[in-house]
């Protein structure tokens, strides 16, 4: 972690507060079925296709289930070409960001496609950066990417103008199955400062020492501690050490893999009550069978043996049963 300044303050004894980037990814697949997938695979061929439902609408982008009866569209005979052509029906101008269709700013547009009958496509539409050229009834066409995959992004924008061809795809190789099958890499990326109180609480983990706060409200503890209270929205007070020692509260089993993980399952994760706290930490149980592991398990912190620690959790390797398993049902 690093350290950015803040305002004085007596919450955490004062000084900066810690930061650290930090990611939250959840990489997933889905199968398209076969009317998304068919719509997909037209997109690779630089070709775009609408969905004629039951009571004779033409959607696109083509719903797997109709907006009216909810029957589900499984025909991809009902598909029909459409013209990668339409008109702006409402819009928002944002500034560009690294990996967006546009370098200089651009609009966020919903894009009634030319032959459909409801219904709108959301898309970019790039107007080489110049937003006194977007207006509602704007007419657009697609522009495509050579290095077309089967997904919407083949469509890097709609632009002002009449349409143009797709370019020859870059690899023209023969499609298996991607276009019925979808990986979604949900991500945020942003930097976590967590504040005085947090980051005392952060540092002390460094040093061995597990640090709370006391409302002087309430008195409830707080492991690790914000900077006020959540009830009271009181100042906590001063630092109190804890021994690290406390009771699992509940516990799961991961038994499964998923991306990122970084622990090979089968392996528990607990929510434990440290004594002296009223409030729970979240963390690893070992050195213990996992059918052995209980509710109300006196358990106590396994520290890492870094000889220069950084501030973090992971400074705690684990927690460990103190007493025998079994004895905590009596």
């Amino acid at each position: 972690m690093t350290v950015v300044s803040q305002p004085e303050s007596t919450a955490g004894g004062g000084g900066a507060s810690l930061s650290a980037p930090y990611e939250v990814e959840f990489p997933f697949q889905r199968t398209t079925g076969p009317v998304m997938g068919a719509f997909l695979s037209a997109l690779r061929e630089g070709r775009l296709l609408g969905l004629r439902t039951g009571s004779g609408e033409v959607l696109c982008p083509p719903p797997e289930f109709d907006p009216v009866s909810g029957a589900h569209h499984d025909d991809p005979g009902a598909l029909v070409e459409l013209e990668p052509t339409g008109t702006v029906t409402s819009w928002t101008w944002v500034p560009s960001r690294p990996g967006d269709p546009a370098p200089d700013g651009f609009a966020w547009a919903l894009i009634r496609i030319d032959g459909t009958t409801g219904g709108t496509l959301m898309h970019a539409v790039d107007t080489g950066g110049d937003p006194d050229l977007m207006q509602v009834g704007l007419r657009v066409s697609a522009r495509w990417t050579a290095a077309r995959a089967g997904a919407l992004s083949d469509i890097t924008s709609f632009a002002p103008g009449g349409p143009v061809a797709a370019p020859p795809l870059t690899d023209p190789g023969e499609r298996d199955e991607g276009a019925l099958r979808l990986v979604t890499p949900l991500a945020m990326h942003y930097t976590y400062v967590p504040g005085a109180s947090r980051s005392a609480f952060l540092r002390g983990l460094a040093d061995k020492r597990i640090i709370g706060r006391t409302c002087p409200s309430c008195e409830q503890t707080y492991v690790p501690a914000p900077d006020f209270c959540a009830r009271c929205l009181c100042e906590l007070g001063a630092e109190k050490q804890l021994d690290g020692r406390g009771t699992v509260v509940t516990y799961c089993v991961v038994s499964f893999p998923f991306p990122g993980q970084t622990f090979t399952p089968p392996y528990a994760v607990a929510h434990i009550r440290l004594t002296g706290a009223d409030t729970r930490v979240m963390h690893l149980i070992q050195e213990v069978e996992l059918a052995d592991i209980e509710i109300g398990m006196e358990v106590e912190p396994v520290w890492e043996t870094n000889q220069d620690p950084e501030p973090g959790w992971m400074n705690i390797r684990y927690f460990r049963p103190t007493t025998t398993p079994g004895t905590s049902r009596a």
